[in-house]
């Protein structure tokens, strides 16, 4: 089999028909997420809940046209979801939409937008361009001016957490970036060592999975997957990397993509759009 069109290939070698696909919600609605609960996706610059029977809720306006991101996070008594996308920068908590909590003290301010966010060992990481903004632990809206921030060469193109550091990129290169130390003796000022890897992530490739196989028949309890140059790319923690058959599952050059997860029965395929 060189080439087939709308089948699945599942692990034993056996092809079965995709299953098609039916308009439920008419828009031309962009930047949809989910992490299996809430819905979320942007029609016309302002942001909404998509529910199970397809109604909406408004949430926020004139939120822009730019892609945005999603991290969530479980706190006490609900989730919160944080949301950003270079222009806006605020938190859902309980199907209300708002602003992040006034940063108060010397040297501390609010988190500013970004076009990526991230939660990791307490902290809410923001990318803007070539910078990375690292929250206070205790509270991880705001930042501290002096030292919660770490600069790039150029502009961070991938940034996914596994459980002890990140896969990032920058125009040029991958590399996996580990925290060291203890988080109580570096809450203050995160410690980060980075092992280059590869060639730089397409950007929107990125994709965070959870209990796979490499290749190479490592297991990964938490990894991410992406698109470098021609090839997919598989991570996990304490910097496992590995490259996924580039002569078979060759993938065009590219400047931007976006990529998903998808789990149906005995399927788990990572699916990419890249252009």
């Amino acid at each position: 089999m060189i080439q087939a069109q709308n089948v699945d290939c599942h692990s034993d070698f056996h092809y079965s028909r995709a299953k098609g696909y039916a308009l439920y919600k008419a828009g031309a609605y962009t930047s949809v997420w989910s992490n299996g609960k809430p819905l979320l996706g942007v029609l016309a610059g302002n942001l909404y809940q998509i529910h199970d029977d397809f109604s909406t809720t408004f949430l926020l306006g004139s939120v822009g046209s730019n892609e945005m991101s999603y991290e969530s996070v479980s706190d006490v008594s609900a989730e919160v979801i944080y949301f950003t996308n270079g222009t806006v920068i605020g938190k859902i908590r309980n199907g209300v939409a708002s602003s992040l909590r006034t940063a108060t003290g010397d040297f501390k301010a609010n988190l500013p937008p970004g076009n990526l966010i991230r939660y990791f060992l307490g902290s809410l990481y923001v990318v803007a361009g070539k910078v990375m903004y690292i929250s206070d632990v205790l509270n991880r809206e705001i930042y501290d001016r002096r030292w919660g921030f770490k600069l790039f060469e150029s502009e961070i193109t991938l940034f996914e957490a596994v459980q002890d550091g990140f896969f990032t990129s920058d125009k040029d290169n991958t590399y996996f970036m580990q925290r060291k130390g203890s988080t109580q003796e570096v809450a203050a000022a995160p410690i980060f060592t980075l092992t280059k890897l590869c060639k730089g992530a397409v950007p929107g490739t990125g994709c965070r999975v959870e209990n796979v196989t490499s290749p190479s028949g490592k297991t990964i309890d938490k990894g991410v997957i992406w698109v470098s140059g021609n090839t997919l790319c598989l991570g996990g923690d304490g910097g496992v990397f590995e490259e996924i058959r580039s002569d078979v599952y060759a993938v065009p050059s590219s400047r931007i993509g976006t990529s998903m997860v998808r789990k149906s029965g005995d399927l788990n395929q990572y699916i990419t759009i890249v252009r």
